[in-house]
This record gives structure tokens, sequence and C-alpha cells, in this order.
């Protein structure tokens, strides 16, 4: 197509008489983007809890609390340094891995209703781990699960951050 062709299609576009579509169509269209720009709480969480669902679960076939092993070495090495430091960065590991995750395949507005409210949904993902694991037997300690949950909001925020850093490096954006 010669570049008079394209001038005379666009001249001819622009002298076109603007046709609205119906009402109905338009609100349509309207509440299914504003739908997809600010999506519920009700379907991010979901989506948040079905991704740690996948992650949080195949980290626990490796776990060697579990007798599956795998990452029995590093366990070790962390008891060196106490029950804490373990029960930290397990917490850490968990949910940091998910988050990581969910910043990477998460839409990028779902990953910003999670960033907005921080703390909250990572929270309600290791409170819910907590009584799954409860109901399958787990021997649950105070103190330990408090260092736990500290290392889950630790691993959340900081694995959601990444995984949103790493997404807007490997599209050619800065922050």
């Amino acid at each position: 197509m010669t570049t008079h062709r394209w001038i005379q299609e666009f001249e001819e576009f622009v002298r076109t008489e603007e046709i609205s579509p119906p009402s109905t169509i338009a609100e349509n269209i309207h509440r299914t983007v504003a739908a997809d720009l600010h999506p519920s709480w009700a379907k991010v969480s979901l989506k948040a809890t079905l991704v740690h669902l996948v992650v949080g679960n195949a980290l626990l076939l490796i776990c060697p609390q579990f007798g599956v092993g795998g990452f029995s070495g590093l366990v070790l090495i962390l008891m060196k340094f106490g029950h804490e430091v373990c029960m930290f960065t397990c917490g850490l590991l968990f949910l940091g891995t998910s988050a990581l995750v969910m910043g990477l395949v998460l839409r990028p507005e779902e990953v910003r209703v999670l960033r907005r409210i921080r703390w909250f949904p990572f929270l309600a993902l290791s409170l819910g781990s907590l009584a799954v694991l409860s109901l399958l037997g787990a021997q649950i300690l105070f103190l330990l699960m408090l260092v736990w949950l500290v290392g889950t909001l630790v691993g959340g925020i900081a694995g959601l951050e990444l995984g949103w850093l790493v997404r807007l490096h490997l599209r050619g954006r800065t922050i």
C-alpha cells in the first residue's frame, strides 16, 4: 500500500460521522475494563491461595520435617544457630517462595492489590497454613510458631517485591 493510499484512507476515516455504540454495550465494556483494572480482593486472595497451595505443597514434599528430605543439609546448618533461626528461615522460604511466584505469575493489577495491603495476605496465608499443618498432626510450639510467622511475613513481603522487580527487569522496565 502506498503512502498516498494511507493518507486517503485516514482522511476518509476522519470525515466519517461518529457513531456511538448502544449504551448497554458501552456500559458492559466500562464494567469489564474497570473490573480488570481493579480486581476484587476476594479474586486476588483466591488466586494467591491457589499459587500458595501449589508452591507450598511442592516445598513441603522436599521438607525434611515431613520425612521426604531434600533440604536436610540446610536444616542441619540452620540448627547450629538454634531452633529460632531454623524456624524463621523455614517460614521465610515457605511463604517467600510462594510470594515470589505470585509476583511473577499474577497480573500486574493483582500484584498491585497484594502490594497495597502488604502484610495482611501473607498473615492470612500463614495462619491458614498453620491450621492445615496442625490438622495434619504437626506439633506447634507457641514461641517457635511466632518466629515462623515473622519469617513468613518477611518472606512473603520480600518474595512478592523480588518477583515484581524480576518481572519489571524481564520486561525492560525500571522502578
